[in-house]
């Protein structure tokens, strides 16, 4: 489990210490220990499914030069403007779409 994962998933469920009946014995157990398993799990595939691979930055990168051309302020090269790296993100998360 990577830290961010047991940081978020220690916040969203705490310990919860109960006593509560467990067969035929009273005992105590914690409440959340199965939630949190799910959770954590959860959190850590969403990590890996948003995190950038190599044919990502390629993607990027290519998308940068195509968008080179594009003049988003007048006086100042388009990659001075956040304009610019807006529009490489827009199209980057498109091809994420397809």
């Amino acid at each position: 489990m990577s830290k961010r994962s047991e940081e978020a998933t220690m916040k969203a469920y705490p310990v919860k210490m109960i006593s509560g009946p467990i067969g035929h014995e009273e005992q105590i157990f914690d409440f959340y220990a199965l939630t949190r398993s799910f959770f954590s799990e959860g959190y850590e595939q969403a990590e890996k499914d948003l995190s950038l691979t190599p044919d990502d930055i390629k993607k990027i990168v290519d998308i940068y030069d195509e968008c080179l051309s594009l003049t988003f302020e007048e006086g100042k090269p388009a990659y001075e403007s956040e304009g610019f790296y807006r529009e490489v993100l827009n199209r980057f998360l498109k091809t994420k779409e397809k």
